[in-house]
């Protein structure tokens, strides 16, 4: 580099170190920000404990808990307080909803959920229709579904509607887990 590109760069870096002074005057003395930089952020005097942000409060997770399971007809309600108890006993479900994993419960209307899991009825609207104004309804069954299928046992708790709606999904009929079987059927013998 040559003594005159020397000097010019001096001479810019100068300009740009007060251009951008009186930049930062100007600013300071008007409270705004440059446009690139965003507007001014306030810090609060008490800094937030990221840590403590991210734990999770056992109170809201109490699997012990009572169904009120009014608005479910009597002939289904030991069936959908079964089902409670058993998924309750798993660790899925709390008072209030589902425990994912997160801070707090996914959060659906319980009673109602687990009605449409144990009723028998063979003409069963599927989860997405019947619950498709309701979309925390509509995850809470699918949550349950999901966890069933992974955890067959539970398939034994579930309405014959239900189950015949899954077992229709599975195109290999000889891979349908036994517990997707309808409760109560048996072949008719034939009688000639």
């Amino acid at each position: 580099m040559n003594s005159s590109q020397k000097v010019c760069n001096e001479y810019v870096d100068k300009s740009n170190f007060i251009r951008h002074q009186a930049l930062q005057e100007i600013y300071a003395s008007t409270n705004l920000s440059p446009s690139n930089y965003g507007s001014p952020i306030q810090i609060d005097e008490e800094p937030m404990n990221e840590a403590q942000s991210f734990v999770r409060d056992p109170a809201n997770f109490i699997s012990n808990f009572d169904l009120n399971d009014s608005s479910v007809p009597e002939k289904y309600r030991e069936k959908v307080q079964r089902l409670k108890d058993v998924l309750a006993g798993e660790g899925l479900l709390v008072d209030g909803g589902l425990d994912l994993g997160y801070q707090v419960p996914m959060r659906f209307q319980i009673a109602k959920v687990l009605y449409y899991i144990v009723t028998d009825n063979v003409k069963i609207m599927p989860p997405d229709a019947r619950f498709d104004d309701n979309e925390p309804n509509l995850n809470g069954v699918q949550q349950i579904i999901g966890y069933a299928l992974k955890n067959p046992n539970v398939l034994l708790y579930f309405g014959n509607g239900l189950k015949r709606m899954l077992r229709a999904e599975y195109s290999d009929k000889n891979h349908i887990p036994k517990e997707l079987g309808v409760a109560g059927r048996r072949p008719q013998p034939k009688t000639s």
